[in-house]
Protein backbone atom coordinates (compact mmCIF):
# COMPACT_ATOMS: atom_id res chain seq x y z
CA UNK A 1 0.00 0.00 0.00
CA UNK A 2 3.09 2.44 0.41
CA UNK A 3 3.15 2.98 -3.73
CA UNK A 4 -0.79 4.51 -2.93
CA UNK A 5 1.04 6.96 -0.87
CA UNK A 6 4.06 7.82 -3.31
CA UNK A 7 1.15 8.57 -6.71
CA UNK A 8 -0.98 10.72 -3.90
CA UNK A 9 1.27 12.42 -2.14
CA UNK A 10 1.52 15.44 -5.53
CA UNK A 11 -1.97 15.46 -5.94
CA UNK A 12 -2.38 17.29 -2.37
CA UNK A 13 -1.02 20.06 -3.32
CA UNK A 14 -3.23 20.30 -6.62
CA UNK A 15 -5.53 23.70 -6.84
CA UNK A 16 -8.63 21.22 -6.02
CA UNK A 17 -7.51 19.75 -2.67
CA UNK A 18 -6.16 23.09 -1.16
CA UNK A 19 -8.67 24.85 -2.08
CA UNK A 20 -11.49 22.55 -0.86
CA UNK A 21 -9.64 21.74 2.38
CA UNK A 22 -9.30 25.28 3.77
CA UNK A 23 -7.34 25.90 6.72
CA UNK A 24 -6.54 22.04 6.85
CA UNK A 25 -3.14 21.77 4.87
CA UNK A 26 -2.07 19.06 3.14
CA UNK A 27 0.73 18.20 5.48
CA UNK A 28 -1.99 16.43 7.92
CA UNK A 29 -3.52 14.76 5.19
CA UNK A 30 -0.84 13.67 4.40
CA UNK A 31 0.75 12.49 7.75
CA UNK A 32 -2.96 10.71 8.69
CA UNK A 33 -2.60 8.82 5.03
CA UNK A 34 1.28 7.44 5.56
CA UNK A 35 0.26 6.87 9.31
CA UNK A 36 -3.13 4.89 8.18
CA UNK A 37 -1.23 3.13 5.26
CA UNK A 38 1.54 1.63 7.60
CA UNK A 39 -0.83 1.03 10.72
CA UNK A 40 -1.00 -2.76 12.29
CA UNK A 41 -4.76 -2.97 11.84
CA UNK A 42 -6.28 -4.05 8.34
CA UNK A 43 -9.11 -1.92 8.73
CA UNK A 44 -7.56 1.47 8.91
CA UNK A 45 -4.97 0.05 5.81
CA UNK A 46 -7.43 -0.47 3.77
CA UNK A 47 -9.93 2.26 4.70
CA UNK A 48 -6.87 4.24 4.14
CA UNK A 49 -6.13 2.50 0.51
CA UNK A 50 -9.67 3.36 -0.32
CA UNK A 51 -9.44 7.47 -0.09
CA UNK A 52 -6.02 6.97 -1.76
CA UNK A 53 -7.45 5.38 -4.57
CA UNK A 54 -10.25 7.48 -4.91
CA UNK A 55 -8.36 10.83 -5.29
CA UNK A 56 -6.65 8.95 -7.79
CA UNK A 57 -9.42 7.96 -9.97
CA UNK A 58 -10.69 11.71 -9.44
CA UNK A 59 -7.88 13.16 -10.49
CA UNK A 60 -7.64 10.43 -13.71
CA UNK A 61 -11.18 11.66 -14.42
CA UNK A 62 -12.71 8.48 -13.22
CA UNK A 63 -15.09 9.20 -11.35
CA UNK A 64 -16.41 13.37 -10.30
CA UNK A 65 -16.43 15.12 -7.08
CA UNK A 66 -19.66 14.23 -6.22
CA UNK A 67 -19.12 10.31 -6.46
CA UNK A 68 -15.76 10.67 -4.45
CA UNK A 69 -18.03 12.13 -1.81
CA UNK A 70 -20.62 9.40 -1.86
CA UNK A 71 -17.82 6.83 -1.57
CA UNK A 72 -16.02 9.03 0.92
CA UNK A 73 -19.06 9.32 3.39
CA UNK A 74 -19.86 6.13 3.03
CA UNK A 75 -16.50 4.63 4.13
CA UNK A 76 -16.91 6.73 6.94
CA UNK A 77 -20.07 5.65 8.10
CA UNK A 78 -18.25 2.09 8.10
CA UNK A 79 -15.60 3.38 10.09
CA UNK A 80 -17.64 4.94 12.80
CA UNK A 81 -19.79 1.40 12.71
CA UNK A 82 -16.18 -0.68 13.08
CA UNK A 83 -15.30 1.88 15.70
CA UNK A 84 -17.77 1.62 17.98
CA UNK A 85 -18.14 -2.27 18.05
CA UNK A 86 -14.15 -2.20 18.71
CA UNK A 87 -12.02 -2.44 21.64
CA UNK A 88 -11.80 1.34 23.48
CA UNK A 89 -7.82 1.34 21.86
CA UNK A 90 -8.85 0.50 18.44
CA UNK A 91 -11.53 2.54 18.17
CA UNK A 92 -9.51 5.73 19.47
CA UNK A 93 -6.95 5.04 17.23
CA UNK A 94 -9.96 4.34 14.10
CA UNK A 95 -11.27 7.64 14.72
CA UNK A 96 -8.06 10.07 15.05
CA UNK A 97 -6.50 8.03 11.74
CA UNK A 98 -9.18 6.81 9.46
CA UNK A 99 -12.68 9.08 10.21
CA UNK A 100 -10.26 11.90 10.62
CA UNK A 101 -8.70 11.45 6.88
CA UNK A 102 -12.26 10.73 5.66
CA UNK A 103 -13.41 13.98 7.26
CA UNK A 104 -10.68 16.57 5.69
CA UNK A 105 -10.88 14.20 2.53
CA UNK A 106 -14.70 14.89 2.49
CA UNK A 107 -14.37 18.69 2.76
CA UNK A 108 -11.51 19.08 0.67
CA UNK A 109 -14.28 18.15 -2.51
CA UNK A 110 -17.30 19.20 -0.89
CA UNK A 111 -16.05 22.88 -1.96
CA UNK A 112 -15.88 21.24 -5.56
CA UNK A 113 -19.54 20.25 -5.69
CA UNK A 114 -21.22 23.61 -4.03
Amino acid sequence: MRHLFHIVNPLLSSAVFKKGAGNIGPEEFTALLKQSLDDREEFIRTSAAIVAQALIDQAQGKIDAEDIITLLNKQKTIAQIHANSSEIALRTRIQALTVRLLDIAIRSFSGVVK
